[in-house]
């Protein structure tokens, strides 16, 4: 996947600091709607994590890989 818009860096700067939820994590980002499906990339490619015993939604929080 390219990421010309660098978002994939902005997501994982915003996550450094502390777990948000996915809906607010990708609100940090200039462009919302793109950062949703690099977020997911992410989460494909395990360099971000989610509690997977719930339902994923805006609420699930998301960590760095490694640290859920």
């Amino acid at each position: 996947m390219t990421d010309q818009l660098g978002m994939q860096g902005q997501l994982l700067e915003v996550l450094g600091r502390q777990p948000w939820q996915f809906g607010d994590l990708v609100e940090q980002t200039q462009v919302p709607a793109v950062a949703r499906a690099h977020a997911v990339h992410l989460l494909w490619h395990r360099r971000l994590a989610v509690d997977l015993r719930q339902p994923f939604e805006g609420t699930t929080w998301v960590y760095p890989a490694g640290e859920c």
